[in-house]
């Protein structure tokens, strides 16, 4: 069913070793499982904050529950590498599913149980939603990493992003929708019937690889400087990875931290600002897909600037331009709300697949599934605390103060990824001495441990 390359034909009880060298070959394995997962995940994205204002509840809880969410957002990183090391992209992915499908489950049982029960049901669904995205996002970048030939690298992981927008287009659309029509509990069976779906092309499209495997079509790249000439040999768990490459990681996760409080505001913006302007349901669901619909279709202007700009110039452009997307809600109003819709849907836009292509390119062979975990961690830190600024700003003083505090997050951003960010992108070589100033050996070789079989030759 899969028309990839095979490497090399494994053992039973081993993993197989495939090279994916073109965007079609991953239309099965990597963007459609994307795309159900994103569209099940944000079936919910509008409706739940709504249906817990609902319920009586105040921007304070909403806000403490996107907190939990991106709590869960950061801690599923932690078992996600560990699972991913272990047993491989696909088991992982398979996981997140499962935790997709109860997060569905916990948010139909609020509307059942008992009232002092309700929130803590919300609680745990939005939790086991951020430990969601977490463990699938680490097994599709692992994934992307493993297997995806760097000449294709840069446009695969655009494509994934824009096969993650569409489906928060088609997700957000479709779940205000059927909130609207049949109530919030047919969007979370909506949900769950997404997790099922996803899960069956898992299994019956994506090969099972280990995390560690390389490909005989690479050769020296940038990620060969954080080896510091020996791999991770002896520092393979998250610890040995975070001490032998700290500076990398914490440059790294500064400049996707920030892009990743934006992404939470923005979210969270949404629902908050419609509901303080009497806005449906529905209609909120229709701008937020409006904004998504924007962002999925700029993958491939955003695939263009990963492979030509720069990985650091186009985070630069996508940080500016949420800046002044931030700025206009600052006028308030329906006409206001759109114009963020469509300027943030051009921010994500035009960096759709920046962060895998970033992890991708940094992450040592020996040690991947570990490293992008912590990469995703330290970013990731953003996401609860982008939802406990915007919660409690917006019911301690009012939304105009949260908006301009994402607004200075944003600034910040630009000015990480024009003065700090290393630049991965290997054909730009003045790029290269800048990254030499972050891991100064580039004489280095990843090296053979005990950790990684060696990889064998092509038949």
């Amino acid at each position: 069913m899969l028309d990839h390359k095979s490497i090399a034909m494994s053992p039973p009880s081993s993993f197989a070793v495939v090279e994916y060298d073109s965007l079609m070959e991953l239309i099965f394995p990597l963007f459609i499982p994307a795309l159900l997962i994103n569209m099940g995940r944000t079936t919910t994205l509008a409706v739940m904050p709504l249906h817990v204002l609902s319920m009586g509840f105040s921007y304070k809880d909403v806000g403490l529950l996107a907190t939990v969410a991106g709590v869960g957002n950061v801690l599923g990183n932690i078992p996600g590498g560990s699972l991913t090391g272990a047993h491989g992209p696909r088991f992982t992915y398979l996981v997140a599913m499962a935790a997709l499908f109860a997060s569905a489950g916990c948010a139909a049982l609020a509307n059942i149980v008992d009232s002092a029960l309700v929130f803590y049901m919300f609680l745990l669904s939005f939790f086991l939603n951020g430990m969601t995205e977490a463990i699938a996002a680490l097994a599709r970048q692992t994934f992307t990493g493993a297997v995806v030939s760097k000449s294709v690298r840069g446009r695969a992981s655009s494509a994934q992003g824009g096969m993650n927008r569409l489906g928060y287009v088609l997700g957000t659309s479709l779940g205000g929708m059927t909130a609207h029509v049949a109530g919030p509990g047919a969007a979370y069976a909506l949900q769950a019937a997404a997790s099922m779906s996803c899960a069956v092309v898992l299994l019956l499209c994506m090969p099972r690889i280990s995390a560690t495997q390389t490909l005989p079509s690479d050769t020296a790249k940038p990620q060969d400087l954080a080896n510091n000439g020996d791999g991770c040999a002896g520092g393979s768990s998250l610890v040995g990875v975070a001490h032998r490459h700290w500076k990398l990681l914490a440059i790294a996760g500064c400049f996707s931290g920030c892009a990743f409080f934006g992404r939470k505001a923005r979210e969270l913006f949404f629902p908050l600002e419609g509901h303080a302007h009497g806005m449906s349901q529905a209609v909120v669901g229709h701008i937020a897909a409006l904004s998504f619909l924007v962002d999925g279709a700029l993958f491939p202007v955003a695939g263009f600037a990963l492979d030509h700009i720069g990985r650091a110039r186009t985070g630069a452009i996508s940080f500016a331009t949420m800046a002044i997307s931030l700025f206009a809600l600052q006028h308030g109003g329906e006409a206001a709300l759109l114009t963020f819709a469509v300027l943030s849907g051009v921010s994500n836009g035009i960096c759709s697949g920046l962060f895998i292509t970033v992890g991708a390119d940094l992450a040592p062979a020996h040690c991947r599934a570990n490293f992008l975990a912590l990469f995703r961690i330290i970013g990731r830190v953003s996401d609860p605390v982008a939802a406990a600024v915007v919660g409690t700003l917006a019911d301690a003083a009012s939304l105009r103060v949260s908006e301009l505090a994402a607004f200075c997050v944003a600034l910040g951003g630009l000015t990480c990824a024009l003065c700090c960010m290393p630049e991965t992108l290997q054909s730009a070589s003045p790029d290269q001495k800048d990254y030499a100033m972050v891991q100064p050996e580039p004489e280095a070789a990843e090296a053979s441990d005990s950790v990684t079989p060696a990889t064998p030759e092509p038949l």
